[in-house]
């Protein structure tokens, strides 16, 4: 099943016509979150581009490389700590990226793409069901350093992630599983920000 269709069944007005955060927020702003570097927004746009990390921007530097590789971390357990409850579809622009732009960003994880590239060809869309931890880390990295985008829904726990950069736009379903998710980012030393506190 796609996300989308999943999304329809949990929201009637679901439609992949515009951005789906966007979407999100206007038909339940309350349930709507950040994942987050930082409790709050930074109102100084000056400050933030100070303290931000962009893996393009960070890549030749080894102190800064390090400090990023911290971070990623944070947000890739987060992520593998939720598929240990939930099964996860996760839709992505993977097959548009090339094997050797990939292979270069994340090196030695070759097999993994060819793997999971092949099981997205096989499955007729770019939506799949990931069971091995593997893909799951390859495609949550390559998300965090901007290389490829992706939605992943969380299927038994209602949770919609969309995964890009270091700061991940997310949809609970269920309120009742917000301290629950809250209790797995904040262990990990992140924040889950409120859309409405914007």
């Amino acid at each position: 099943m796609k996300i989308e269709e999943i999304m329809m069944e949990l929201i009637g007005n679901y439609n992949n016509d515009c951005d789906d955060f966007e979407l999100l927020t206007s038909l339940a702003p309350e349930n709507c979150y950040y994942i987050d570097r930082f409790p709050l927004i930074v109102k100084s746009f000056e400050k933030y581009e100070q303290v931000e990390l962009y893996y393009k921007k960070v890549i030749n530097d080894n102190a800064l490389i390090e400090s990023f590789r911290i971070e990623e971390l944070k947000f890739v357990n987060v992520i593998k700590k939720l598929w240990l409850y939930s099964d996860l579809i996760v839709q992505s622009n993977l097959l548009e990226e090339s094997y050797g732009t990939i292979n270069s960003i994340l090196e030695g994880s070759s097999e993994y793409i060819t793997n999971l590239k092949k099981n997205m060809e096989n499955s007729g869309d770019d939506a799949i069901t990931i069971e091995n931890v593997n893909h799951l880390d390859l495609l949550v990295k390559l998300a965090v350093r901007e290389i490829v985008f992706s939605k992943l829904l969380f299927v038994d726990l209602k949770i919609l992630i969309i995964a890009y950069g270091l700061c991940f736009q997310v949809y609970i379903h269920d309120l009742n599983k917000l301290q629950f998710l809250n209790k797995i980012i904040s262990t990990e030393g992140l924040y889950l920000r409120p859309f409405m506190s914007n």
